[in-house]
């Protein structure tokens, strides 16, 4: 069997609309969203790490990432999430045999959270790995490459998540016990006091 090599894409192109203003650059205990999500993804070793962004924002994203990380625009973030997972996924090299997909909007995964993903990729590198807190599940997820291309063409309802029901019986849940991985942030209701940039 070929060894393992994780590539991480973070999701950071969507619109921000009922949060008000860009959720990549929020904080929270010091750090924006999008440098805590690429932290997440660097935890588990992911090499490289893509970071999908809305066209003309590569200038924000330069400042607060700095070197290390590769930025791909979206030209139609506006398609939905599912479109933006495509182009991070293409973006990333031939070498790479699974993908750790997590949002820019989930930033309290706990770093061992990816890391423990990751040990179970070496364990089962054929299946899709969801990790879970209490039976919910949530990200990242780890896509092995042979469902890149289907992931990306598929159809049906509900994006990712429309796709992973549909190939249950190739995903494998993993109970975590991190509240961060089923926690996201999509209106200013939803933060803690002080996360507003």
């Amino acid at each position: 069997m070929l060894p393992i090599k994780l590539g991480g894409v973070l999701l950071s192109a969507g619109a921000s609309r009922r949060m008000g203003q860009p959720k990549a650059f929020l904080r929270l205990d010091g750090d924006t969203f999008v440098a805590r999500g690429v932290g997440i993804l660097k935890a588990a070793a992911c090499d490289p790490v893509i970071v999908v962004i809305a066209p003309g924002t590569s200038d924000n994203y330069e400042a607060e990432l700095g070197d290390g990380v590769q930025l791909v625009e979206n030209p139609a973030p506006e398609r939905g999430m599912l479109s933006s997972l495509a182009v991070g996924l293409e973006a990333l090299p031939a070498d790479v045999t699974h993908a750790m997909v997590t949002l820019v909007d989930a930033p309290l995964v706990r770093p061992a959270t990816a890391q423990l993903l990751e040990e179970h990729c070496a364990l089962v590198p054929e299946l899709i790995l969801v990790p879970t807190v209490d039976g919910i599940a949530g990200h990242p997820v780890v896509y092995p490459q042979e469902h890149w291309g289907r992931l990306a063409a598929w159809q049906g309802a509900e994006g990712a998540r429309g796709y992973l029901a549909a190939h249950s019986e190739e995903t494998c849940q993993v109970e975590t016990g991190d509240p961060g991985v089923a926690r996201d942030f999509d209106s200013p209701q939803d933060l803690p006091p002080g996360a507003l940039s």
